[in-house]
Order: structure tokens, then C-alpha cells, then sequence
């Protein structure tokens, strides 16, 4: 899941080099005895840090086509930025700007390696964490390029695990890392509603901040899960908005928190640091 342009976030890549390095900011996630696998697997996939977007992308698609690529997503970018507050968090033009960034896969990881590298592993951590909770159905809302999607695969290869993305290009994408991991036990749809009540565990990440109705959204991602199921989120916290918060809104939807894994979280998305909330819910009817 590629998380959204900001405008110092951007055009910082290209004007600047970040001001955190990797000590700065995972020095704060605790190391744990699942650590080296999630670097592992990362790893494989092709996910490092990375300062510098636009010279990876040059480096990697040369100076001409780097360039190119670089100059249409600013393009990309700029078009989102006019749609303004009014627009839908996930407006047309951000969903062109996704579509753009995982026309690739090598650009796509590029994007990961900058903007999610971070996020990837505090998500990956508490997977680990709460290894019992995973089921045999498995659902994950908002894929995006499936790389926390095929984690999961790789975790619990008894279960099933089922990505699904509203956009083309990051399922194709989803379906290539997997398949270049050896993964079997994943599949990738393109749709924007899942079934109801078919899964033991429903995960979103980086989801509901994308909605504007987010009370719809908890209510369509509660609504896939059994009785007895637990949904996983690690949500964007935004102080622009109001209303309820994300945990009211879950609560609203019919589902009961887990106190105990509630989790305020702040880590580097791209050069800034983002604020996020880790928490699991129970559907008990």
C-alpha cells in the first residue's frame, strides 16, 4: 500500500535529501525475535530505504525515462493537489497518480522502498505479534501492490489470503510480487466490495482515511467478517478531521475493541513523519 503524495513529501524527494536516515527513526521500534525475518522478506522483495526517490528512478530507468517518469507523476500529483479539500479522499486523480505509480513493478517497489519501508515493518511486527488471530480466510482491504498482502501468505501458508484493491494496475502488480515470491496460498481481486461474512480476519491498512464516508467504510469491512472474527487496522490519523474517531467508528459498525492492542504510532512516510493508530477489533454477533 503506497501512501498518498504530500506536497513537502514530493517535491522534497527531488529538491532536498531527507533529513531522518534509518537509525533516526526505526530506533524507536523495538527489535524483536521477528525482526530479521520481516528485514528478510522485505529484502527479497526488492523493499529497502531509500533517501531519494527521483535518483533511484533514474538510476533505475535511466536518466531519459527516469526523467519522464518522474515528470508525469509530479503531473499526476499537481491534478490531485487541485481537486482540493471538497474532493473524496480518494479522488479520480489520486487513483490516476496509483495507477501511474504501479504501472511497473519496479517502479512500484521504488515507491514502496521510499514511502513504506517504515510502515511495513511496524504493520509486519504486530502480524507477528498477533499470529493467533489470523484464521484460514483472510481478507485485506486496499492492498494496494499486495506486499503486506503476500507477508501474510508467507506467514500462515495454511490459510487463504485474499487482496483486493479498487484499482487495476496495483492487483496486477500484487499478483507479480507474489508470484516471484513462490506464493501460492494468495489470491488478488479488483473490486471495491467484499463478501460478507466469509473471513476470519479482515485487515486494513492505511484504508479509511482514503473514504469520505469512513462510517460506510467500517460498516462494508465489519460486514466481511464471521462471527467471531477479528479485523486488523492501522489507520492514517488525521487532526484535519472531525467527527468520530477511527475507534468510535469501528465500535459504531458493530464492532468490540480489544483494549489491549491499542497502539499510537508515528513513523517516516516519504520525509515526513506520519501519525498512525494500530488496533484490533471483535465481531461477537
Amino acid at each position: 500500500m503506497i501512501s498518498l503524495f504530500s506536497q513537502r513529501a514530493f517535491y522534497g524527494m527531488i529538491d532536498i535529501q531527507s533529513q531522518y536516515c534509518e537509525g533516526d527513526v526505526d530506533s524507536v521500534e523495538k527489535v524483536t525475535e521477528n525482526t530479521p525475518r520481516i528485514r528478510a522478506f522485505l529484502r527479497e522483495v526488492g523493499i529497502r530505504p531509500i533517501e531519494r526517490l527521483d535518483q533511484e528512478i533514474e538510476g533505475a530507468f535511466g536518466y531519459i525515462k527516469g526523467g519522464e517518469i518522474i515528470d508525469e507523476m509530479n503531473h499526476l500529483f499537481d491534478l490531485d493537489e487541485a481537486d482540493g479539500d471538497s474532493a473524496p479522499m480518494y479522488s479520480r486523480h489520486q487513483a490516476d497518480l496509483m495507477e501511474y505509480m504501479n504501472s511497473i513493478p519496479r517502479l512500484s517497489i521504488l515507491c514502496s522502498s521510499f514511502y513504506d519501508w517504515f510502515v511495513f515493518r511496524r504493520v509486519m511486527e504486530r502480524i507477528c505479534k498477533y499470529d493467533s488471530i489470523f484464521g484460514n480466510q483472510v481478507l485485506d482491504i486496499g492492498c494496494g501492490n499486495g506486499i503486506i498482502t503476500s507477508f501474510i501468505a508467507r506467514s500462515f501458508p495454511e490459510s487463504n489470503i485474499t487482496g483486493m484493491d479498487l484499482l487495476h494496475n496495483p492487483i496486477q502488480t500484487a499478483r507479480h510480487i507474489a508470484e516471484s515470491l513462490h506464493i501460492s496460498n494468495a489470491r488478488f481481486i479488483q473490486t471495491d466490495t467484499p463478501p460478507e461474512s466469509d473471513y476470519d480476519t479482515v485487515v486494513s491498512i492505511r484504508v479509511m482515511h482514503e473514504n469520505m464516508d469512513r462510517f460506510a467504510y467500517a460498516k462494508q469491512a465489519a460486514s466481511a467478517l464471521k462471527a467471531g472474527g477479528h479485523l486488523i487496522a492501522f489507520e492514517r490519523i488525521l487532526p484535519s478531521r472531525s467527527g468520530p474517531d477511527e475507534i468510535q467508528i469501528y465500535e459504531m459498525a458493530g464492532l468490540s475493541l480489544m483494549e489491549q492492542s491499542v497502539e499510537h504510532i508515528e513513523c517516516r512516510i516519504g520525509d515526513e513523519i506520519g501519525s498512525f493508530l494500530f488496533v484490533i477489533f471483535e465481531h461477537r454477533n
